[in-house]
């Protein structure tokens, strides 16, 4: 027992030494792959999977698998991963077909973007106002706007919550989610990066409270972004 107590700890000790995965930055370390070994075969709609842009990673969808080829926050249970990691995936041939295999560093800034929540941008920064107390919900214009390539904007929350900001394009599709998560009340800041993203118009929304839409806050403004 005092052997398994011992090992037990100095396993503990291990993973709290091992470092953290820095940041993968999708459009100066992701896209260059695919823009170098993968664009001759995935470079089109006409190939089924496309990955020419963010947008298009993130919308394809793998027939072989059925699912589309990015599971955000999983990157062993994307096929994306599974197609150049693996000399044998689950489904067809490995990428890319007819090349060299990506090295090993390439595969893994692959796996930890995906695991990391296959973000556009890096990390959002949010900054709480101390100094501020919060009596109701409140999401402000975001500034400058248009704005290229961040921008900022406020909301407050009058207690306790779960926080949920995300991107939307003008279609609706989703580009990002820079916040989810449970925050303290108060009035926060949030700087939004949307390198990576085409010019054009989208729409922040900004939810708290319950999961249920009876019961949840819900506020959405538009921001343009103009490179």
């Amino acid at each position: 027992m005092r052997f398994v107590r011992v090992l037990s700890a100095c396993v503990f000790t291990i993973l709290l030494a091992l470092p953290a995965f820095a940041q993968v930055n999708y459009a100066t370390q992701i896209q260059p792959i695919f823009d170098g070994h993968c664009i001759g075969c995935h470079g089109s709609a006409t190939s089924g999977v496309t990955l020419a842009s963010y947008a298009e990673v993130m919308a394809s969808v793998g027939s072989q698998y059925g699912t589309k080829v990015v599971i955000a926050g999983n990157g062993t249970a994307s096929p994306l991963y599974d197609k150049v990691a693996n000399a044998a995936p689950q489904k067809g041939f490995r990428m890319p077909r007819g090349g060299p295999a990506l090295s090993d560093a390439q595969i893994l800034l692959i796996k930890n973007w995906i695991d990391q929540g296959a973000l556009a941008s890096p990390p959002t920064g949010v900054a709480r106002k101390t100094a501020s107390v919060a009596d109701e919900y409140a999401l402000s214009q975001n500034y400058p706007n248009p704005f290229n390539p961040a921008t900022k904007f406020n909301f407050s929350i009058p207690t306790a919550q779960f926080v949920t900001i995300t991107i939307f394009d003008i279609t609706g599709r989703v580009v990002d989610t820079p916040v989810k998560r449970s925050m303290e009340a108060g009035t926060y800041t949030i700087e939004w990066n949307g390198v990576g993203l085409p010019s054009g118009l989208y729409f922040y929304q900004f939810r708290a409270g319950g999961a249920l839409a009876a019961t949840a806050f819900t506020a959405t403004k538009k921001l343009i972004l103009q490179k």
